[in-house]
């Protein structure tokens, strides 16, 4: 595919589905294009704005009608869905409603139906490829191809062929896998449920404390107990949030990281923006790291992104500890306290 002939929604639908990858299959996706095609998919990807779910479902549907391991699922469920019609129409055809719901009660794997596709993948993650397939087998066309296409291009070839050629199970082996996948389902939703609940507690102990008490307790997990402290405000700071911070808190972020996170992280950045972080840096650090933006060679998406990931985690921990000054909106978002007086504040960057 040459970037001389891919106009820009052809260019917008492979950088909206590779938005909506895991780091390892959009790796693959853009290994496959030539490098100049994958160079503006990665470049426009970094300046993607917000995506409209309808235009993801509709990019991501377009492409499991193209991937092959998954049209060759689909034509085969098709072809399943035949033959159940036509054994059915062999009967008289005259079923009882009740009749038809205490059917549906015994079809396998009925805990699965209810729960969406992503839960699904992580139950079956450690299974073998076969067991997938039987499992899928037994589930609604749609759900199954949903939970299909969320393994990686590797283990969906390997399920299709095991689906190809999946025999009739003993009734037996399937009620035990139905059984063992129920209970792992219940012991999953259960430890969710304490750990909510566990998380719930102390984030209103921490609300309900006076303001001061409050804060200071914060401060003191942010220092002795970070992890804690995490679980209590929401990680949702990104690296495109970068840009709102003021000089001082990007330079204490930055200063941090070493330099070759650095390097992956601002490539691919605007430019402005790199030269605002640069500038803040130690002179011969920035310049390793301008000459390193000039000369390095392919990167991996998902290399970049691990980086993005790592710098807004280290922003999240400095700005739980009051290290870093960042905008009343962004505290808010992290449910954070926003003290004005500490926005008005000079930061300066801690030496020794």
């Amino acid at each position: 595919m040459s970037p001389a002939v891919v106009d820009k929604e052809a260019i917008r639908k492979v950088v909206v589905l590779v938005d909506s990858l895991d780091r390892r299959t959009a790796d693959l996706l853009l290994e496959r294009l030539d490098e100049a095609t994958a160079r503006l998919v990665r470049d426009a990807w970094m300046h993607l704005d917000v995506v409209d779910e309808a235009e993801r479902e509709a990019v991501i549907s377009e492409f499991l009608q193209a991937g092959a391991p998954v049209r060759a699922t689909l034509r085969l469920m098709r072809e399943q869905a035949a033959d159940e019609a036509s054994f059915t129409s062999k009967h008289d055809g005259e079923r009882q409603s009740d009749e038809q719901q205490s059917k549906d009660r015994r079809k396998p794997f009925q805990a699965l139906r209810a729960v969406d596709a992503e839960k699904v993948v992580k139950i079956l993650a450690d299974e073998r490829p076969q067991t997938i397939a039987l499992v899928l087998a037994h589930l609604p066309h749609t759900q199954a191809a949903s939970i299909l296409a969320r393994f990686s291009p590797v283990d969906q070839a390997d399920i299709v062929r095991c689906l190809i050629d999946l025999e009739e199970a003993d009734p037996v082996v399937v009620r035990e896998l139905d059984r063992a996948l129920a209970e792992r389902l219940s012991n999953i939703v259960r430890f969710k449920r304490r750990r909510v609940a566990g998380v719930s507690a102390v984030a209103g102990i921490v609300a309900s404390a006076e303001e001061r008490d409050g804060e200071r307790l914060l401060d003191n997990l942010g220092m002795f107990a970070p992890d804690v402290a995490g679980k209590l405000t929401p990680k949702r700071l990104d690296f495109n949030q970068f840009v709102r911070f003021d000089d001082v808190s990007l330079g204490i972020v930055f200063e941090r990281a070493d330099p070759e996170l650095v390097t992956l992280a601002l490539w691919g950045a605007p430019a402005g923006f790199q030269r605002r972080v640069l500038d803040q840096l130690p002179q011969i650090t920035a310049e390793q790291i301008e000459e390193d933006l000039k000369s390095i060679g392919p990167v991996r998406l998902s290399d970049v992104e691990e980086a993005r990931r790592r710098l807004a985690e280290m922003a999240e921990n400095l700005a739980i500890r009051r290290k870093i000054r960042i905008p009343p909106e962004l505290r808010r978002l992290l449910q954070l306290p926003v003290d004005d007086s500490a926005e008005q504040s000079t930061f300066v960057r801690e030496v020794g």
